[in-house]
């Protein structure tokens, strides 16, 4: 990664300006998205810069990710640090609610599941937890099995969690009963 690049994406959190030089890049040129893919899967020292850059970009334009989802799935698989599970944990949520996980194959959907499964249960914060339960219920339209486990995590973690866990997992539970009563 030359050192413009990397100067770029020390500053995607900073001024919109520079945010946008990056997001354009990101947007016109699909070898330099799947470049920084790989400098994050590699957890290379701005890995965590390039994968909200990675984030903001897809949000604004979701066909950006959708070829990339194996990537994305093992990033989620093999990462520890905390800002890159965030971006990632986003952005499957974002292709799962979106209804882009009708495109996902049967393998993709239960690594997805599992790695879910995996942040809600771990040591992660809240931010990864939320964006699981999300991902979670929307598959498990998919698959009666999900509902009634991530019912059971969700209520046996409420009392130790914080605020923001605790609203999303009522909120969460809440739609699966009426969903499935």
């Amino acid at each position: 990664m030359d050192k413009e690049t990397l100067n770029q994406l020390t500053k995607v959190n900073t001024k919109p300006e520079n945010r946008e030089i990056l997001l354009s890049r990101l947007q016109q040129d699909p070898n330099f998205f799947y470049q920084l893919l790989n400098y994050i899967k590699d957890e290379n020292p701005q890995a965590s810069h390039a994968a909200r850059a990675i984030e903001l970009a897809s949000l604004e334009n979701t066909s950006l990710i959708t070829p990339h989802v194996d990537i994305l799935i093992n990033i989620g698989e093999n990462t520890t640090n905390h800002s890159i599970i965030r971006a990632v944990a986003k952005l499957l949520e974002v292709l799962t609610c979106t209804k882009l996980s009708l495109n996902f194959t049967p393998l993709q959907a239960s690594k997805i599941t599992e790695i879910c499964f995996d942040w809600l249960i771990g040591n992660y914060k809240t931010a990864a937890k939320a964006y699981s339960m999300n991902i979670l219920f929307y598959l498990g339209k998919n698959e009666a099995w999900i509902y009634p486990e991530l019912t059971a995590i969700l209520k046996q973690q409420l009392p130790n969690n914080s605020k923001g866990f605790k609203a999303r997992a009522r909120k969460i539970i809440h739609t699966i009963e009426r969903t499935t009563s």
